[in-house]
């Protein structure tokens, strides 16, 4: 079975609705049979029960709630007719218990598909079903005392008492029935059987039953064919001597049918009495049996939570958080250790609350990536061109608040990808390349932070017409924009109102876009780059924290004033050695082992202190070596490194400010407020500024 544990605890959950809610229309049905709204329910309870049984590999599932979704579908259009009301919501019931009984087999790991000549039978009682004709099993014919002596005179005749016990989960035991006699009537005759032919022949009967056959086949063939149907627990196949079978004939099948006439006759209140008191009987013998699958059913193994209630219990853990860590500095400063201590020993259970919501919260990207292919589809249909869309990491988690975030982002760099990069079918035909442009969706989890790649292979950004506009648009001199990089190009695309086209459409925008799209990257605290070749292709690099709700953050002091670090990011801490610092071209750099890393002075960056009074002070500092990635790291020189703790990360607003280095802020245990820094940010544009390479090894 290759069904991740995601999809088929997806699977699991979505089917246990859909058959919940097939159990609450047969009732409404039931109550009112002349109501078609149950009717049409129950129809695309079915549709989407097809797909996700399909979803599973359960093949024969799948083509069982199509044909009865087709059975459904006719019923639409034609009322039940007052006498086979009762027998077409016993059909629903019965394919409520197959569903429920599958399902209940897949939570035990058995993904067990039903078989074929099952499926098929089902499939004819609807049809029967559908001819308004009963649909009796009218396969057991009994032999008459006249026609006794020939068949017993018929030396190749063996006679057989077959004893049967059917599976308990056996639910459709008429259409099982109906396999199994069907099958021996290939090779003989079933002619009696106990309980009564009339009775079995309904299905009414628990789970054992006897059937008296002849057959011109031997013991051990009799069992084969048995052996070959499924859902039968036990059989026992026993010879049958002549004057056995001529005392069954003349005793039991003679009783039964005088039993038969008279049942015509017979409609007395003693008889109608004597059935029910029958009945009574046989509902009691069933009551156990039915309470004991309820109460295994009635075991709830998974719950659907409202995502309003999921942000509101992160809210108060977040609360919670704070308040223990100033209760936590209020017995320190007072010098009670003990029950200081007993504070300390909460941050275990509360780490493990605190991942368990995190969980919660979290959902894999293909939720919302899948619906991709729709846009791909209908915005290259648009402009004419054939596009694919390729989706690869949709296992990937995060967040659901920064997965709604990235949408919009994401579905304009699509609709870039595809006005932009992708060429019509002709150009690529004179390009020699596939006729179908793709565009690429990668997704991969480091640490805390999720990687997402949107490439095409289309023309790729023609950064010399970028080099023309920026000129002709007064953004640089003819002098500067000869000498502008490709990472001076890219800045100038990310640009407010930047467009290399002349004029706007429905699909393509104003040249706001890709700003906005970076600036909602840098929002969530994460970067955004770009990379391409002419007529190769582009791909935009989008990286994010996977949750921005708690982080487990390194306080540092910055010339007086407190900052937090995410842990994630940080590799390794050192006391500041001057005699570590190499100048190379205009920038200095910490020499690590081999490696030479950037150095970044926060006090000089944050703009607290002037140059002159830095490289006095810089004698007793802290080096941080911060990652942006796994290839782009820098040295963060400050004043003082504190403790680490669990910090709640509240949204700072910049819109009046030009620091967009914060990732947020956090409340401390005084009451103070506290700047969480996007090492990812100050990384990328620092070394924007200073032109620093991304990590030097020396030879």
């Amino acid at each position: 079975m290759s069904i991740s544990k995601d999809d088929l605890k997806l699977f699991i959950s979505e089917a246990e609705d859909l058959v919940q809610k097939v159990e609450d229309e047969v009732f409404k049905l039931e109550n009112d049979p002349n109501n078609i709204k149950p009717v049409q329910e129950l129809y695309f309870a079915f549709h989407t029960l097809k797909g996700l049984t399909a979803m599973a590999n359960l093949n024969n599932v799948s083509k069982f709630c199509h044909h009865f979704e087709s059975f459904l579908d006719k019923t639409k259009e034609t009322k039940i007719d007052v006498d086979k009301r009762d027998d077409f919501i016993k059909l629903l019931f019965d394919s409520l218990d197959l569903l429920r009984s599958i399902l209940k087999n897949v939570k035990k790991g058995d993904f067990s598909d039903i078989d074929e000549n099952f499926l098929n039978s089902i499939k004819e009682s609807f049809e029967d079903f559908e001819m308004a004709s009963e649909a009796s099993l009218s396969l057991i014919n009994p032999i008459t005392p006249d026609k006794i002596k020939n068949i017993l005179d018929d030396k190749k005749n063996f006679f057989y008492k077959i004893y049967i016990r059917l599976q308990p989960t056996c639910v459709f035991k008429k259409v099982r029935l109906f396999i199994i006699f069907r099958a021996l009537n290939e090779f003989g005759q079933i002619f009696f059987s106990k309980p009564d032919p009339d009775i079995l022949e309904e299905g009414d009967v628990k789970i054992d039953f006897e059937i008296f056959y002849f057959s011109q086949k031997k013991e051990n063939e009799i069992t084969k064919v048995l052996d070959e149907i499924l859902e039968i627990e036990n059989k026992v196949v026993t010879s049958l001597k002549n004057d056995e079978v001529k005392n069954l004939v003349e005793i039991d099948i003679v009783n039964w049918s005088k039993r038969e006439k008279k049942k015509v006759k017979k409609t007395t209140a003693e008889q109608i009495s004597g059935r029910d008191q029958k009945l009574k009987r046989e509902t009691l013998a069933k009551i156990s049996t039915i309470e004991e699958t309820f109460e295994d059913e009635g075991k709830i193994t998974s719950v659907k939570v409202n995502i309003d209630v999921l942000e509101k219990l992160m809210n108060y853990f977040s609360e919670l958080v704070v308040n223990k860590n100033q209760i936590t500095q209020v017995l320190k400063n007072k010098g009670e250790l003990d029950l200081s201590r007993m504070f300390d020993e909460m941050d275990k259970p509360f780490l493990e609350i605190q991942e368990i919501i995190f969980d919660l919260k979290l959902v894999r990207v293909e939720s919302t990536f899948r619906r991709y292919r729709r846009l791909v589809r209908d915005v290259g249909q648009e402009v004419g061109k054939k596009v694919q869309l390729i989706l690869e990491g949709t296992n990937v988690e995060i967040d659901r608040k920064i997965l709604e975030e990235l949408n919009g982002s994401i579905i304009h760099l699509i609709r870039n990808a595809i006005y932009h990069g992708i060429e019509t079918a002709n150009e690529r035909k004179k390009q020699k390349k596939d006729e179908t442009g793709t565009i690429r969706i990668a997704t991969l989890r480091r640490a805390g932070m999720i990687f997402i790649e949107v490439e095409d292979d289309g023309r790729g950004i023609d950064y010399e017409n970028v080099r023309r506009k920026a000129i002709e648009k007064n953004i640089y001199s003819k002098e500067e924009g000869r000498d502008l990089t490709t990472e001076d190009l890219n800045r100038i695309i990310l640009m407010p109102g930047f467009s290399s086209l002349e004029g706007a459409d429905q699909i393509s925008g104003r040249g706001m876009g890709l700003a906005i799209v970076a600036d909602k990257i840098k929002e969530l605290g994460g970067s955004f780059s770009i990379q391409s070749e002419k007529d190769i292709g582009t791909i935009f690099k989008l990286m994010v924290p996977f949750t921005r709700a708690i982080i487990n953050a390194q306080l540092i002091r910055v010339s007086g004033d407190l900052f937090a670090i995410p842990t994630e990011n940080i590799k390794q801490i050192y006391l500041y050695d001057k005699a570590l610092v190499e100048n190379v071209g205009n920038a200095e750099y910490y020499k690590i082992n081999s490696d030479l890393i950037p150095i970044i002075y926060l006090n000089q960056y944050l703009k607290f202190d002037d140059e002159e009074k830095l490289q006095k002070e810089y004698k007793s500092k802290i080096a941080v070596w911060v990652k942006k990635d796994e290839n782009i790291s820098a040295i963060f020189v400050l004043d003082e490194i504190l403790q680490q703790m669990n910090v709640v990360v509240k949204p700072f607003k910049f819109s009046y400010s030009d620091l967009y280095n914060i990732l947020g802020s956090t409340i401390m245990s005084d009451g103070s407020i506290c700047l969480i820094l996007d090492v990812l940010s100050i990384i990328t544009s620092y070394m924007i500024e200073n032109k620093f390479s991304k990590l030097t090894t020396i030879q």
